[in-house]
């Protein structure tokens, strides 16, 4: 009842301009695409709920989709952090779909864990080590964090379809109404 009740509310409030980080993915996209972005942490069940949930739009609209993921680890969950610059830095070389799936999909961390998911992502192994040791993941995590704040950040998963919010676990059907509204 409860998420049906947050779906009903982010589609009435939809009108309304998106916050700016939202704006800013948005006006990256190619004409012809809808923007999604999607505030996620790799351990939060809800959120893994949500990619399978999410997964079948995406697929079905591949060459359509502006997909933007932003990273919201949270402290209470072991790991998630880990995996969150993981992915920030398989992002880095073009690698965050497969990395993305992976981690979503549950898959175990730790150092042998980490190079084996990035040898099956095709990443090059010794940039993605020094992108780890770098203090890129550290400072888009901090730029992530203040999107998601910015962007009214009241739970995960958070997605936004074009200007379209939806927070926690969501139903296909109202994802692809928001899909199919927000086409050209």
């Amino acid at each position: 009842m409860r998420t049906t009740l947050l779906v009903m509310l982010s589609l009435t409030t939809a009108c309304a301009s998106a916050p700016s980080p939202i704006e800013s993915h948005i006006a990256e996209a190619a004409a012809g695409e809808v923007t999604i972005v999607e505030f996620v942490d790799y351990r939060c069940t809800h959120c893994q709920t949500m990619f399978d949930v999410l997964a079948p739009l995406l697929d079905m609209n591949e060459g359509r989709v502006h997909l933007v993921i932003r990273q919201v680890p949270l402290e209470k969950h072991h790991g998630a952090r880990e995996a969150a610059e993981v992915a920030i830095c398989a992002e880095q070389q073009g690698k965050l779909a497969p990395m993305h799936r992976a981690l979503m999909e549950g898959a175990r961390l730790g150092d042998d864990g980490v190079l084996t998911l990035a040898q099956h992502a095709g990443l090059n192994i010794e940039s993605f080590k020094d992108c780890l040791r770098s203090d890129l993941p550290k400072q888009r995590l901090a730029d992530d964090l203040e999107a998601w704040e910015q962007s009214g950040g009241d739970g995960l998963p958070m997605i936004f379809i074009g200007r379209q919010k939806f927070v926690g676990v969501v139903d296909i059907a109202p994802l692809e109404t928001a899909f199919k509204s927000e086409l050209p």
